[in-house]
């Protein structure tokens, strides 16, 4: 018997996901085991990063390298299910894609310091500044980062510019944000080629769109390479436990977040009107994010500093967290 089999017997949660893929006959094109075979393919990469950069035929990109061993996955502790692929082209210009399920905090933030890494090592000792390389990020998102109402389209984009006359400033950074929950479907001949990319990570294509979709050389690939990953069992039981994993930290973050607003704030709101003073606000903040935290520990097995780390708790209110969980224990 096949490992695939004996993990589908030994474990229902497993079993459950795959008999969802075979009743939709579908696998989640932004799981990161199958992203990053789909995306190995240099044709795909670079159809994909030309619909959405949209430069003028002159500027179209032609070839890229990989780097950093071609794909950059998940490090072993990362549940949150982020695929990050960096590659050079010909211009010298790095473009990192990032594929992220799942909503964390300060995504922005990160965004920016991940940027920051990129640009500086671009620049090496003796080098002139006039010689850097613009670094591009985009990033393909399964959850809203902005405000529906305010930003509606699926995709937006990013620069520096001038406050006065709205104009970048430089070329050297540029942000592309693909919110797939955006992305509402029109008919396959009126869609842009990013469109068309949106549309095959969103999933909410039916068969009938998926064919008009495959009379197009990339896209029969991309749709191929989908619906025959589930023969590679190996292949495939990577797949269904990296949806496993997703599936426990949306959990974890969910309960953390019912247990520790529900208790830590309620108390600490009762506690500053009682008291008359802010205390109790700041009071609650903290028993909130201690019941947040003592959640992933005892129902999720995390360690403490590791779930600190994961509610991106600020390292300078750890001690907080921690005097409250020695007063429980004393």
């Amino acid at each position: 018997m096949s490992n695939l089999l004996l993990e589908l017997e030994k474990d229902p949660r497993m079993a459950q996901i795959h008999q969802e893929v075979i009743r939709s006959e579908k696998i989640s094109t932004t799981n990161d085991i199958f992203a990053k075979k789909l995306l190995s393919r240099k044709g795909i990469l670079i159809d994909f990063l030309n619909s959405v950069l949209n430069r003028a035929e002159e500027k179209k990109i032609l070839d890229l390298v990989y780097n950093n061993n071609e794909i950059l996955g998940l490090s072993a502790n990362d549940k949150s299910s982020r695929l990050d692929i960096t590659c050079t082209l010909a211009s010298g210009e790095k473009v990192n894609l990032e594929i992220q399920v799942l909503n964390e905090k300060a995504w922005i933030e990160r965004s920016l310091v991940y940027w920051s890494r990129l640009y500086t090592n671009n620049l090496k000792r003796g080098d002139k500044y006039l010689n850097i390389a613009a670094v591009i990020c985009i990033h393909l998102l399964k959850f809203n980062l902005f405000d529906e109402n305010k930003n509606p389209k699926p995709h937006s984009i990013a620069k520096l510019c001038n406050l006065e006359d709205g104009k970048p400033i430089t070329d050297l950074i540029e942000f592309h944000f693909l919110e797939l929950k955006k992305f509402s479907k029109k008919r396959i001949s009126s869609m842009s080629r990013a469109e068309k990319w949106l549309a095959f990570f969103s999933g909410k294509l039916n068969g009938e769109e998926e064919k008009l979709m495959k009379k197009d050389k990339i896209f029969d690939e991309a749709f191929n390479l989908r619906d025959n990953f589930v023969k590679d069992p190996d292949e495939y039981l990577a797949y269904l436990k990296r949806e496993m994993e997703l599936m426990d930290y949306d959990n974890a973050l969910y309960e953390a977040g019912l247990d520790g607003e529900s208790r830590g704030i309620e108390k600490g709101k009762a506690e500053g009107l009682i008291q008359g003073k802010t205390e109790g606000l700041n009071q609650g903040k903290a028993e909130s994010d201690f019941n947040k935290v003592m959640t992933l520990v005892n129902k999720k097995g995390y360690t403490l500093e590791a779930a600190l780390d994961l509610l991106d708790i600020a390292k300078e209110r750890w001690n907080e967290v921690k005097s409250i969980m020695k007063k429980i224990k004393n």
